[in-house]
Order: structure tokens, then C-alpha cells, then sequence
């Protein structure tokens, strides 16, 4: 399978889950009790400083393993893959610390369907395994064709778990599904 189609694929295979129409009905999911305002994403898909900037340089090879809340210097710093309509970006900082955004966008007869995730938590590798575990976040679908579809409700919290390797400006994660994305450092 190719890169444009696993991107596509993957965000709207969660797209889906989490807007509770992979049921196969036409009726979105009720919100839930962790639901949270409607609010405007922000229009770049670069996720924010997962930390505030570090005073002291990194001292840690790419293919050191991080130690406690630390990750290999390498890694460190902005990540983007991006084909036809899906995006998805990661942030690294060397505290441990990830921020992500991935958007699906797609047109529509009334405008720009979007589905975006945004998420921000920690980050550890060891080894070759990377695991994120997210502390907060938003899911947020903007349907033009029926805005009683849209919503922004809390992200799920549920732990990530991928083999990454790096390769000069080239980050690689594969996912516990198989999946793999590579990233451009930006």
C-alpha cells in the first residue's frame, strides 16, 4: 500500500471511530460527558511547544535511548508528513515532552470537510521502540454539508506504541498495526 492511501487511510479510519459513525449509521455519536466547547482550530497544522525551550544543548545521540524524560537529540524538534489532503505533524522536545496535530481535510459541495486531531503528552524510547502517552487533546470535525455533524470533544488518552529509526532529516514510525509514515524534519 502506498504512502498517500495509508495517511488518507489511517486518519479516516479515526475519523470515523470517533464520530461515532463507523456503525454504519447516519447519525453521529452523542457527544460525551468529556465533551468540550466548540472552538476554532488554530489554521497551521504545526502543533504548539510541547515544553518551554530547553537552556542547556542537548547532549544525546540520535541513536542513544532516551533516559527519563529526556529523548535522543536527533529526534528532537518538528516532524511533518503530508500527502494530497492528510497532514499530520509531530513536535519533539528533548524534555520528553510531543506535541501532534493531523488534519483530513477534504471538498465538499458547502465548503471544506475537516477532521483534525490535536494532542500534546509524553514521550519515551527506548531502543528502537518509541511509546507516546497523551495527557490532553481534541478531536474536531467540521462537516459544511451538515454542521449538526461538527464537534470538538476531548481526545482519547490511550497509549501509542511504534518502532521508529532515523535517517539524516528523515523520521520513521511504524505503528502497532504495521502502518509506517515517514516524516520530513521541518
Amino acid at each position: 500500500m502506498n504512502r498517500p492511501v495509508i495517511l488518507a487511510t489511517t486518519l479516516l479510519l479515526v475519523g470515523l471511530a470517533y464520530a461515532g459513525c463507523g456503525d454504519g449509521g447516519d447519525t453521529p455519536a452523542p457527544p460525551s460527558s468529556s465533551s468540550v466547547p466548540v472552538t476554532t482550530p488554530p489554521t497551521s497544522p504545526v502543533p504548539p511547544d510541547p515544553s518551554p525551550p530547553s537552556t542547556s544543548p542537548a547532549t544525546e545521540s540520535p541513536s542513544t535511548p532516551g533516559t527519563s524524560g529526556s529523548l535522543p537529540a536527533g529526534m528532537v524538534g518538528t516532524w511533518e508528513s503530508s500527502e494530497g489532503n492528510a497532514t499530520i505533524v509531530y513536535r519533539f522536545s528533548s524534555d520528553g515532552g510531543y506535541a501532534n496535530v493531523s488534519i483530513l481535510t477534504q471538498p465538499r459541495k458547502g465548503g471544506l470537510f475537516e477532521f483534525r486531531i490535536q494532542v500534546r503528552g509524553t514521550a519515551e524510547v527506548d531502543g528502537d521502540q518509541l511509546t507516546l502517552r497523551p495527557v490532553a487533546g481534541t478531536h474536531t470535525l467540521k462537516d459544511p454539508d451538515d454542521p449538526s455533524r461538527s464537534y470538538t470533544r476531548a481526545a482519547r488518552k490511550e497509549i501509542e506504541n511504534y518502532t521508529w529509526s532515523l535517517s539524516g532529516s528523515v523520521l520513521t514510525m511504524t505503528g502497532s498495526d504495521g502502518n509506517t509514515i515517514t516524516y520530513d524534519r521541518q
